[in-house]
């Protein structure tokens, strides 16, 4: 029993000292007296409250004095921060990061006031005893009521750069209200929604790991995992001594001095037993872990050690796996309350500063490794590399050496003097997780318009501290000189020339609109404004008198008419253009050379149709039917009738012999010759005698039979019999060309539309088949002198006279739509409309009807034009007398030059001091003439849409730059990073790694990429790696982290960037392959605890950062099932394929059992969470999870087979669980009775026959229990 005298506690105690006395009551006194004292505590408690009679006023909230100096340094750093943007020294988005910067420490700094004030000043105040006791509120709250409410963020996370200055105590304007309500908002949104973000990554949890449950008693497994204190910055987070208690140990702990014993293996480490190593090992302690456990399916009592709620070891049948999930599950849905009661302040945890404890001189130390850098906020820096120091002279030359850390910014630069409390670096935000999708885009719109001038700078060049690795890196400064721009058509006369005076809305440029034909004009007006939209330009190409008409459309405005001549023909007028300036109206089809069907035709002279021969036309009509020959009404050579039915419904338009071939059923094409038959008289007579002759009218056939008109003769066999088939010939005479033009002399004008030489594309013996009638001869008539087709019409104006004799007219008609005229671009623009025209007008050709003129819009001098086109535009930029500024300086010392750019705030001369950025036009003397000019800064990774000489107008984009958010770091979005980590999400900016130990041998940065030569050992070539830029990211090529002669470790991250634990996994493996000391098993088995290890930390890492601490051994558990599985690559002698997933112990097994066999090749692949859940065993836990219908289906298909081992399986099947009592229920089965073959390299030995038989059996028996 400890003395009395030994528990005396002379102190305050705020909540955590309070957890700290019951911790050590209960860990000294056991359960009992540790709840005695905690009601104990309770009541005291509660008597001393009532006595105190402790209440909230508003006299309570009492503000620090120092707030307004603070918010007033931070006022003057913001307006700072405006003039460097106006000076091109920062971007605008490093100006927002920097103003988030300021107000951020502003408040940070307030935070620290206030709790120094209240400890200070008033240690009784209620407000200060309610937060810092635990009793309600905390110091985010505290602060927002004494101190300053802060930065806000937005629904989205995003900062909202306007702070609000206020606290509750004075009040919130109405700005500040408005800003304010976004965080209530938010806090209610997320309290609904992460909350079921948070129970839906639980039910996954539990999905995965229901089936673990304690079933052995210990695994005998001579694995281990080292366990070290988790340190940040010199902080201990979570010291060994808390990590180690309720572990087992894997090994003994010797006393290194009396190498006694004072730990055995497989001892359960109590919080005594912890001190006591402590104090001979305080580096690390290899423990039994869940990760080496051997149980299949489960996990026994030494490995997992004691359990949380009874400190004792856990017993058989406890489902740890539930109670693994629930506990990560947890602090996500609690901790989503921290938002709702914050109200949506900016809590992101932000760079900490280290100052100067007093004034001296900075010496960098020589093993201080840095590389050059430029901050989010636009401040040029060294960032340290490695673990070293900076040293610190003082006046009295004592020398202070401030330890600094890698990752570290420093400000101040070496061999420079610095004051009491300035900056000499920043620390890493402590708990800065890595933001994949925290980069955007930003705009960056000009402010005025005028001629754009880029220049390169490199803000390193003059920076000579030694050790830093140099960054070629070249940033933009955009100059816009100053000048007005506007757009201009192509086809435009400029008013103006340099040196004129020009008044207000006067004329810049005029484009003109005119006429290609002549004719009437005719306004087309809105008939609710009266305003003129439109104008039509009305021509006639001429009129047929005279002529019987019939339209096959009524609609006057022809698309597509017909046009039916009873004398000669009919006119088809089907506008469309041949080329640019060439439009055909139609044809002219003559009756005369219109055929009934289809046929043969056949020239006297040559082979293909000359003018002034002789065309000889056999018809044939050919119909293509869509139902079968063998259905027909009529046989093969019988003469049909015009009208007659062949097929139901089925009618023909010509009489003739019908003919086909009747050997094909699935012919589809019917032939019908007229004409008529003449049996054969005998067979003596010679059939080619006859054959393909042609007879005349007046001709005797069989001396019986006479010609009445030309007929063709065709041999033809009906039935077995021949017959002769007389068809009729027509003769067709082709005049010459010029003839042609005397069918229609006087109907269109000659000078307009112009008649084509007639195409004759006949050629003889050309076959046409057809069952329609066709005109071989067309006659197309063109209009040759348009430029623009989109807005001509045709119109015909008919009159029908009592004899059905009239007259049509074709009219010729343009639409001019001046809004279709110009680009729609150019309507943006100061545009006006002139007309010159009057309705109802006839104007000649190539009139002046309108223009459009460009006018600017103020009244000024012209100093200077200039023109450019580009992309399809052209603009015009006019430098007036308001874009020039001259000056008189009284001394002429000063070191300037023609054509020079010069920043605000720069000195000239003595005494006087540049007040705009300004461009150097001309020196003379003391009189200095400046053209008025902007700079913009586009730092790394920017995307400029301009080039140099460009002409810009006003609130033109210029280009793009980075934006790297900043995003509350609550457990809100803590969450996602714990989901990406536990589904193996591949990450959108990743690290790249090295692939083997060795030294950097060369390295060759650029803008895109980055090459790397890595040095192995063993090797004789340096291998290349090409890190180019991510596609996902904006920046071009990611910061290294390493330089040249440095030595890498194997997965050592070579770029910024998240690391991809299937990359981890992936370059192991091939790592542990490439030695050829491991077997392939055994390369998985390390590769996969890795990956393990860092997937632990890296959750871990999420949790620590909100203050959570989970037992490693819950997520070792998830991890686990993780990280169990292999990829077949190559199957061998078994049944499986390649891609199936078995376990890793599995296939251990198989490749035993496979002696004298081909093994198979695998390799280790990593699953998340839901994947593993899917992946499992069985299906019946599968399909109660997702895509029941997809899973049920496989494993049909598969014919799988479910063992009902896990607890959901018993569940849905109705028996009692094996778990908790239900466990000893079914402990007639054990998976470590079935006995493996004993895994040694020696196959080679004789085997007698008991043992082969022995073997076989226990193959089958191995085949039956590993079926998937």
């Amino acid at each position: 029993m400890i003395e009395q005298s030994n528990l005396f506690c002379n102190n305050v105690l705020n909540k955590k000292e309070l957890k700290t006395i019951i911790a050590w009551a209960f860990k000294n006194f056991g359960s009992l007296k540790a709840a005695y004292l905690v009601d104990e505590l309770k009541d005291i408690g509660f008597q001393y409250a009532t006595k105190a009679g402790i209440s909230i006023s508003l006299e309570d909230l009492k503000i620090p004095p120092s707030k307004t100096n603070l918010v007033r340094d931070a006022l003057a750093n913001t307006v700072e921060a405006e003039w460097e943007t106006i000076k091109g020294e920062i971007s605008e988005v490093e100006r927002l990061q920097k103003v988030i910067n300021i107000w951020n420490i502003t408040s940070e700094t307030l935070k620290e006031r206030v709790i120094k004030y209240f400890q200070e000043k008033d240690p009784l105040n209620s407000v200060y005893i309610m937060a810092f006791s635990g009793a309600r509120g905390n110091i985010s709250q505290v602060r927002q009521l004494v101190g300053m409410r802060g930065l806000m963020s937005d629904p989205n996370g995003q900062i909202i750069d306007i702070p609000i200055q206020s606290n509750f105590r004075e009040g919130l304007s109405i700005t500040d209200y408005i800003i304010s309500s976004y965080g209530a908002r938010k806090g209610l949104v997320d309290t609904a929604i992460k909350t079921a973000d948070s129970g839906y990554l639980t039910r996954r949890l539990v999905d995965i790991a229901q089936s673990v449950v304690i079933r052995e008693l210990d695994c005998r497994s001579q694995r281990g995992i080292k366990i070290k204190e988790i340190i940040e910055d010199n902080d201990i987070l979570f010291s060994l001594q808390e990590r180690i208690v309720g572990r087992v140990l894997a090994c003994n702990i010797i006393d290194p001095r009396t190498k006694t014993i004072i730990a055995y293996k497989n001892e359960l480490i109590t919080p005594r037993l912890a001190e006591k190593i402590m104090k001979y090992n305080n580096n690390s302690i290899i423990v039994r872990s869940p990760l080496t456990c051997e149980c299949r399916r489960s996990i026994c009592q030494k490995c997992y050690g004691n359990n949380l709620a009874t400190g004792n070891l856990v017993e058989l049948g406890e489902p740890v796996g539930i109670i693994a999930a629930q506990s990560i599950g947890e602090p996500g849905t609690q901790l989503t309350m921290r938002t709702f009661h914050t109200g949506g302040v900016f809590t992101s945890d932000f760079s900490r500063q280290v100052r100067a404890q007093c004034s001296g001189y900075i010496k960098f130390s020589s093993t201080l490794n840095t590389r050059e850098l430029r901050t989010n906020y636009g401040k040029d820096v060294l960032v340290c590399e490695n673990q070293s120091f900076i040293k610190l002279i003082t006046y009295t030359n004592q020398i202070k050496e401030i330890k600094i850390f890698p990752k570290s910014i420093i400000i101040v630069g070496n061999n420079s003097f610095v004051k009491k409390n300035d900056i000499l670096f920043e620390l890493p935000p402590k708990n800065k997780m890595m933001q994949d999708d925290a980069s955007a885009l930003n705009d960056v719109i000009a402010k005025q318009s005028g001629e754009i001038i880029i220049e390169k700078q490199n803000f390193f060049n003059q920076n000579k501290t030694l050790n830093v690795r140099k960054s070629n890196i070249v940033h933009n400064l955009v100059w816009i000189l100053s000048g007005y721009v506007t757009k201009i058509p192509f086809a435009t006369k400029l008013k103006i020339y340099p040196l004129m005076n020009i008044s207000k809305n006067q004329n810049l440029t005029q484009s003109k609109i005119t006429n290609k034909f002549s004719g009437y004009i005719k306004f087309i007006k809105n008939l609710n404004t009266s305003k003129i939209i439109r104008f039509k330009l009305i021509s006639s190409l001429g009129m047929c008198q005279k002529q019987k008409i019939i339209l096959e459309s009524k609609d006057t405005k022809i698309t597509q008419c017909k046009i039916y001549l009873a004398k000669f023909g009919s006119i088809y007028l089907n506008p469309y253009p041949l080329d640019k300036s060439v439009l055909t109206l139609g044809c002219l089809k003559l009756l005369k050379y219109k055929t009934k069907t289809g046929g043969n035709f056949y020239s006297t002279n040559s082979q293909r149709t000359e003018y002034g021969s002789s065309v000889f036309y056999i018809p044939e009509s050919t119909y293509n039917i869509n139902f079968d020959v063998t259905a027909l009404k009529v046989n093969f050579g019988d003469y049909v009738n015009k009208k007659t039915e062949i097929y139901k419904n089925y009618f023909i338009d010509i009489a003739g012999i019908i003919q086909f071939d009747e050997t094909k059923p699935n012919n589809r094409e019917i032939i019908i010759k007229p004409g008529y038959i003449i049996p054969f008289p005998n067979s003596l007579i010679d059939i080619l005698e006859y054959d393909g002759q042609i007879f005349y009218p007046g001709e005797i056939i069989f001396d019986n039979f006479e010609i009445n008109t030309a007929s063709y003769i065709e041999v033809c066999s009906i039935k077995n019999n021949l017959f002769l088939l007389l068809r009729p010939v027509i003769r067709y005479e082709i005049p010459n060309p010029e003839n042609f033009n005397n069918f229609f002399p006087n109907w269109f004008d000659p000078h307009q539309i112009e008649l084509d030489q007639v195409p004759l594309n006949l050629i003889s013996e050309m076959k046409i088949k057809t069952e329609n009638p066709i005109y071989f001869i067309k006659h197309h008539f063109f209009i040759n002198f348009l430029e623009n087709y989109s807005n001509i019409f045709f119109e015909i104006n008919q009159a029908t006279q009592p004899d059905n004799y009239g007259y049509f007219k074709l009219i010729l008609g343009t639409n001019i739509i001046p809004e279709k005229i110009l680009p729609k671009e150019m309507f943006k623009e100061e545009v006006r409309l002139s007309l010159f025209i009057q309705d109802k007008q006839f104007v000649e050709q190539e009139t002046l009807l309108a223009s459009f003129d460009v006018i600017i819009p103020f009244a000024t001098t012209v100093l200077g034009i200039k023109k450019q086109i580009k992309n399809k535009q052209k603009k015009i930029l006019l430098t007036t007398e308001q874009d020039y500024k001259v000056i008189f300086i009284e001394d002429t010392d000063f070191q300037l030059k023609n054509n020079q750019l010069i920043k605000l705030g720069k000195k000239i001369g003595t005494n006087f001091f540049n007040k705009e950025s300004r461009l150097i036009e001309q020196i003379s003397g003391n009189k200095i003439t400046f053209r008025i000019s902007h700079p913009y800064l586009f730092s790394k990774g920017a995307q400029l849409r301009i080039e140099s000489g460009d002409l810009i107008k006003l609130k033109d984009v210029l280009g793009q730059l980075v934006y790297e958010r900043l995003i509350t770091g609550d457990i809100v979005q803590g969450l996602p990073r714990v989901e990406e980590i536990l589904e193996a999400r591949h990450p959108k900016v990743e690290a790249k790694v090295a692939p083997y130990p060795g030294i950097i041998t060369k390295v060759i940065e650029h803008q895109v990429n980055t090459l790397i030569w890595i040095k192995h050992k063993g090797s004789r070539f340096d291998q290349l790696i090409n890190i180019e830029g991510s596609p996902n990211s904006i920046q071009g090529s990611p910061n290294l982290l390493i330089r040249k002669f440095d030595f890498v470790n194997v997965c050592q991250c070579l770029t910024e960037g998240t690391l991809n634990p299937h990359t981890i996994l992936d370059v192991y493996f091939q790592y542990y392959c490439s030695i050829k000391i491991l077997s392939m098993y055994q390369a998985s088995y390390y590769s996969f605890k890795k990956v393990q290890f860092f997937l632990l930390n890296s959750v871990q890492a999420v949790y620590y950062s909100q203050g959570v601490f989970i037992a490693d051994k819950h997520l070792e558990i998830i991890i686990k099932q993780m990280t169990n599985r292999i990829e077949i690559i190559y199957p061998g002698d078994t049944n499986f394929l390649s891609g199936d997933l078995l376990e890793l112990e599995q296939v251990r097994y198989i490749n035993a059992c496979l002696s004298k066999k081909r093994k198979i090749y695998f390799k280790p692949i990593l699953l998340g969470i839901t994947k593993s859940a899917l992946k499992a065993e069985g299906f019946l836990s599968a399909a109660s999870f997702q895509y029941t219908t997809r899973v049920l289906t496989q494993a049909s298909i598969e014919g799988r087979v479910d063992w009902i081992t896990g607890l959901k399986e018993n569940v849905i099947v109705g028996k009692l669980i094996p778990c908790g009592t239900g466990f000893y229920s079914n402990n007639d089965f054990s998976y470590l009775k079935v006995k493996m073959p004993t895994l040694n390299n020696n196959h080679n030995s004789n085997i007698k026959n008991d043992d082969q038989t022995k073997h076989h059996k226990l193959r089958s028996a191995i085949k039956f229990r590993y079926r998937i």
